[in-house]
């Protein structure tokens, strides 16, 4: 059999959740099968994980800013797809419909197109009515992908019949707990045994929420609670709002080996507005943390009794961290209670039963 390319669209220069599923499906569709090869398609010539791409074997092109040269963007694009062959397949990986140019290109090429959603939100009136119109301009368009029902209703309507859910999973054994590990981490930032470590992992944005993290911790009036707030901080206005909250907040910045993180904290939590997978909660429950989360967060795919559920009332989170910390006390028994949450191994299989399908 000829070997085909998928054309991978969709990584940032940023890492997070959208760039650690790229890197994991197509390292291990690479493991799993000979059969197929990868060529990213980046605006940024510094796209996250870029050495590892390429450590994989991946070929990548780099198309001018959307936003600044959307005319060039959209025939660089086209030229790149219609080198490929008539076999290869267009994945295109989005948090909405709102770039018209890389979805009308996906039209008019003669390459089968997979589109994943990765998104339940727009942040803007106009932004979603943009969505919408796009999503209508193109409904007939590609395999429609979702990591869960929610995905698929945001991103592709509720009329929307004909889609696949694969979920996101991730490497459960990467995550497992580690004694080592916590003590590694806890030395690193001069914790305390009685210190109540509580971590929230994802970039600094408003649909994180970390402001609502940070003023919670001001309200609870407890040096001995530590808030550790882990992933990109590239953005300073809001770093600095945090800050003014509360400067005792620990911002550690992007960690390559995050799967160490969870071993020292006590409490996981995750406030988010708004959230297509919630990759960072699969991560801390493997790790068999307790998990404090928004109902914003998709609990479809997670079966755990040491997930809680509160909505956005600070009051709740307050009166449920005090008694946390009061009835705590670390157990390793405890962290090692296996949950139920996604397999990278099946995500990959259903991958590549899709791919394998369409090249046929």
């Amino acid at each position: 059999m000829t070997k085909r390319t998928i054309y991978f669209y969709g990584i940032d220069n940023k890492k997070g959740g959208m760039e650690n599923y790229a890197l994991n499906l197509i390292k291990n569709v690479l493991k799993n099968s000979s059969f197929f090869s990868f060529h990213i398609i980046s605006e940024y010539d510094d796209f996250a994980y870029k050495q590892e791409f390429c450590n994989l074997g991946c070929t990548y092109s780099i198309v001018p800013n959307k936003r600044k040269k959307p005319i060039k963007y959209y025939y660089e694009l086209k030229k790149i797809l219609k080198k490929a062959h008539a076999d290869d397949l267009f994945q295109i990986n989005a948090m909405s419909y709102r770039n018209f140019f890389l979805f009308n290109v996906a039209k008019k090429i003669n390459l089968k197109t997979i589109i994943v959603g990765h998104g339940t939100n727009c942040n803007s009136p106009f932004k979603k009515l943009i969505h919408k119109l796009n999503r209508f301009i193109f409904r007939n368009l590609g395999i429609k992908v979702g990591n869960n029902i929610e995905v698929i209703n945001f991103f592709f309507g509720k009329k929307c019949k004909n889609y696949e859910i694969i979920t996101t999973g991730i490497d459960y054994e990467k995550y497992l707990f580690s004694s080592d590990k916590r003590q590694d981490f806890r030395n690193k930032y001069n914790l305390k045994d009685d210190d109540l470590v509580i971590g929230q992992i994802g970039r600094l944005s408003y649909e994180k929420n970390q402001l609502f993290s940070a003023e919670i911790i001001k309200e609870l009036h407890d040096d001995s609670i530590k808030l550790f707030l882990i992933g990109n901080k590239e953005n300073i206005k809001l770093k600095k709002q945090i800050h003014k909250i509360n400067k005792n907040i620990i911002f550690t910045g992007e960690i390559t080996e995050i799967c160490s993180v969870y071993n020292g904290l006590d409490l996981f939590i995750f406030p988010s507005l708004h959230e297509a997978a919630g990759f960072a909660l699969y991560e801390a429950v493997a790790n068999g943390l307790t998990c404090l989360v928004s109902n914003n967060v998709p609990l479809e795919n997670v079966k755990s009794e040491k997930v809680y559920i509160k909505d956005l009332d600070k009051e709740k989170w307050i009166k449920y961290i005090t008694n946390f910390k009061q009835n705590y006390k670390f157990d390793i028994k405890e962290r090692n209670i296996l949950s139920t949450i996604p397999s990278l191994n099946e995500e990959v299989s259903k991958y590549l039963e899709l791919y394998i399908k369409l090249t046929k």
